[in-house]
């Protein structure tokens, strides 16, 4: 785990990895309270002057589906992916971020979003998955 200066892992929140797994959080960023991040060896890595919400799930590793589902249990099939998130972003509370996820520079999430795939630089997201709402820049 590496900490920027004035970085804030508030209480309540879990972090955790394995083996190469890192959480990387940049200067003057927070993450509140009731936090879970399932980083397993994959690198969570949040960029400087980042605010995200309480009880906010950051999952860069995750049960997946099967590519046959009468051959493989669901509980031996995953997926792992790392997460990056860009600088000046907001991310609301309950939002859910999955495997792969790339958040842009200056974007705001919606609370009770759920993020997966890329996110553009410059844009409100809101829903399930998360689409854009409205231009910030």
């Amino acid at each position: 785990m590496q900490l920027g200066e004035h970085a804030r892992l508030y209480w309540g929140g879990e972090v955790l990895t394995h083996g190469a797994g890192r959480l990387l959080l940049g200067a003057h960023s927070h993450i509140a309270p009731h936090f879970y991040c399932l980083i397993g060896g994959n690198r969570l890595q949040i960029g400087e002057r980042v605010a995200i919400g309480p009880r906010c799930l950051l999952f860069c590793h995750s049960n997946a589906i099967p590519a046959d589902v009468t051959a493989t249990a669901f509980v031996d099939c995953h997926t792992d992916a790392d997460i990056r998130i860009g600088n000046n972003v907001f991310i609301g509370a309950g939002v859910i971020v999955l495997p792969g996820a790339e958040i842009g520079d200056n974007v705001v999430v919606a609370a009770g979003s759920v993020v997966k795939g890329a996110l553009a630089p410059g844009w409100l997201y809101a829903g399930q998955p998360a689409r854009k709402v409205k231009a910030l820049c």
